[in-house]
């Protein structure tokens, strides 16, 4: 039962992170990240990880493109990190990695208190 709830709880974020695409779609897609982390657990849940890789190729920016590529150098789970790594290959992240480097933004990452990796563009 506790399972169907995560499951039922996963679909519940992924409905409102769609919503928010078209408002605040770089926070979204950056939530749909972490999204895709927790639903690629459970055996099933394909299309969710389905639809946040097509949302990747779709709306990459500059930043999610930094954020992804520095998920794929610390992510521990092998998976997640050939999954962030393949993201790199999509052709729209690669159309925002070339915009970020086109316009000579850095980023710096920082660990949180959390573990978590957060990108300053300076």
């Amino acid at each position: 039962m506790e399972e169907e709830q995560k499951i039922k709880a996963l679909y519940e974020r992924l409905d409102r992170l769609t919503m928010r695409l078209d408002e605040d779609s770089e926070e979204a897609l950056i939530a749909l990240i972490d999204l895709h982390a927790e639903a690629s657990e459970i055996v099933g849940l394909h299309d969710i990880v389905d639809f946040v890789a097509l949302a990747i190729d779709r709306e990459a920016t500059p930043r999610v493109a930094a954020e992804i590529r520095s998920r794929a150098s610390v992510e521990q789970d092998p998976w997640l990190r050939n999954e962030y790594r393949d993201w790199l290959e999509m052709p729209g992240v690669k159309r925002a990695e070339a915009e970020l480097q086109e316009s000579g933004e850095r980023t710096e990452s920082r660990e949180t208190k959390n573990g978590k990796i957060e990108k300053e563009f300076k």
